[in-house]
């Protein structure tokens, strides 16, 4: 069960960031990342709140084809993180990639609404999108964001979101991923 449905939940009206940022020369990256991604295809059928091709979880790892672009796109991602972090919690705020997917949706494919609870940070960055290719949609904030070549946009992992049927017949090729903070026990042993 998401936690916005336990008999606990509570509505609240706190303001949450919805970052995005441009990429430069996003064409270098953009042109292996999307033949990766398609390469690669929908290896989790279609089962998850994503319906639409979707690769492994973690493709930043050394055993997937094209890591090393992902890699890229993590640090990218971390990066965005520790700008817009707190300035007094930058020295102790470790951000880790704990997620990094790649998907193509097609005409008519979407995913549902949903979170990425636990992660602190989930991110979003466009490898190819039309001016007629979905939105991402963020019901509580009324907020919906039109893909760009090269655009992150960086959110609390907490926050619902989803993409609508996609209904042009171009594809919308992007890369998700979870961040997660990066725990030493030993400094919580003293």
């Amino acid at each position: 069960m998401q936690l916005s449905g336990s008999k606990f939940a509570k509505t609240f009206k706190d303001k949450y960031p919805v970052i995005t940022a441009q990429v430069n020369d996003c064409e270098k990256l953009n042109i292996p990342l999307a033949q990766t991604i398609k390469n690669v295809g929908d290896v989790q059928n279609h089962n998850t709140n994503v319906k639409a091709d979707m690769t492994y979880h973690q493709m930043w790892d050394e055993k997937y084809p094209g890591h090393e672009n992902f890699r890229t796109i993590c640090s990218l991602a971390i990066q965005l993180a520790m700008e817009h972090c707190p300035e007094n919690m930058r020295p102790v705020f470790k951000p880790v990639v704990t997620e990094c997917w790649g998907a193509v949706y097609r005409q008519n494919e979407f995913t549902r609404p949903h979170d990425h609870w636990p992660a602190i940070w989930s991110f979003c960055y466009y490898v190819q999108a039309s001016n007629n290719c979905s939105p991402i949609v963020f019901p509580g904030a009324k907020l919906s964001i039109k893909p760009k070549n090269g655009m992150m946009i960086l959110f609390p992992g907490w926050v619902e979101h989803y993409v609508p049927k996609q209904k042009t017949s171009s594809e919308r090729i992007m890369i998700a991923g979870n961040m997660g903070q990066e725990l030493n026990l030993s400094d919580n042993l003293d």
